[in-house]
């Protein structure tokens, strides 16, 4: 019996530590677009951010189209593609499609629109969108690993619904800092 509630005290703390944040009660409210503060501690992933004007996590294979790749940056926008008027200018997140010869760029939200949101399935996430071309969006879902510095990929479960692009970033970084004012 002793060894039931240890073990329950410590998937708890578990939970807790690794930033498991999947309930309303346990929401993490933003101060920008790097950062929100939950009831178990901030969150603050300026660290992986490319500070240039490019993406930290740059054509990871989109899981729209067999020709497309989706780029990442946390917190500060970037620019892809030459042509201003066919490019992702100023964005977070953006699509490249290559069709018909041609490299097509879209928008997946601004640094601006970043809202952390807790999603019933998904948990803790940051959510993009923009109404530029159609409408589409960007949810980077939030998974604590204290192992690792950043592994950003195409979330295993619906990565594409209704113009919405669901990708994981699993880090060291989205980890609550309870110690972190």
């Amino acid at each position: 019996m002793r060894y039931q509630l240890y073990f329950v005290l410590l998937l708890s703390y578990v939970i807790t530590s690794c930033g498991v944040v999947s309930t309303n009660e346990h929401r993490c409210i933003g101060f920008n677009s790097c950062m929100c503060k939950s009831s178990v501690g901030i969150i603050d992933i300026s660290a992986l951010a490319n500070k240039n004007g490019t993406a930290r996590f740059r054509d990871i294979p989109s899981p729209d189209a067999a020709q497309s790749t989706v780029s990442w940056n946390p917190c500060y926008p970037f620019s892809d593609g030459t042509y201003q008027a066919m490019a992702c200018y100023n964005v977070s997140g953006c699509v490249v499609h290559y069709a018909a010869g041609m490299f097509w760029y879209y928008s997946l939200g601004t640094q601006q629109s970043a809202t952390f949101i807790t999603d019933a399935t998904r948990g803790l996430g940051i959510y993009y969108n923009t109404t530029e071309q159609g409408g589409r969006s960007l949810f980077v879902q939030l998974q604590c690993d204290p192992k690792v510095e950043a592994d950003f990929g195409v979330s295993p479960d619906d990565p594409y619904v209704d113009n919405t692009f669901y990708f994981t970033l699993r880090s060291r970084w989205t980890c609550p800092d309870p110690h972190r004012n």
